[in-house]
């Protein structure tokens, strides 16, 4: 894509898809407690493992889940790399919030499978409506280009 409202189109549209499957998943799939990375003493490692466990071995609703928001996060650094090229200020600042929302979500998401905490949750739900209203703002105000 060529443009960063087009992208954050569909961003935008792609965001709505993983708050349905994330909703599926919380009403539908039980997360079994022992998996790999669960409850792991270091962070980062436990996301690696829970990341891999999650695209190989879950629920299909949560590998959907999953690998749409790893596309959702390499969608929002390639809408703030185009913003940032273009120099328009207001994609510029709308992709960065959004990129900031969709990376909370995901480290919030991971952070859920390592630990099984009910916040974690709560803390992606908000960090989606800031992705999301951040590239509906941009829609809106950011150049029509």
């Amino acid at each position: 894509m060529k443009s960063p409202r087009a992208l954050a189109g569909v961003l935008l549209a792609a965001l709505g898809v993983q708050l349905l499957l994330g909703m599926w998943v919380n009403l539908w799939v039980t997360v079994p407690p022992h998996h790999p990375g669960a409850g792991a003493s270091s962070y980062f490692a436990g996301v690696v493992q829970v990341i891999a466990w999650a695209l190989a071995g879950s629920a299909l609703m949560l590998r959907l889940h999953v690998f749409l928001g790893l596309l959702l996060v390499a969608g929002s650094v390639a809408a703030l790399v185009l913003a940032a090229r273009r120099r328009e200020p207001a994609w510029v600042w709308s992709t960065v919030i959004g990129l900031t929302g969709i990376t909370g979500a995901a480290f919030n998401g991971a952070s859920f499978l390592v630990f099984n905490h009910d916040f974690s949750s709560y803390i992606m739900t908000v960090a989606f409506v800031i992705a999301a209203g951040a590239y509906a703002v941009g829609l809106v105000a950011g150049s029509k280009s």
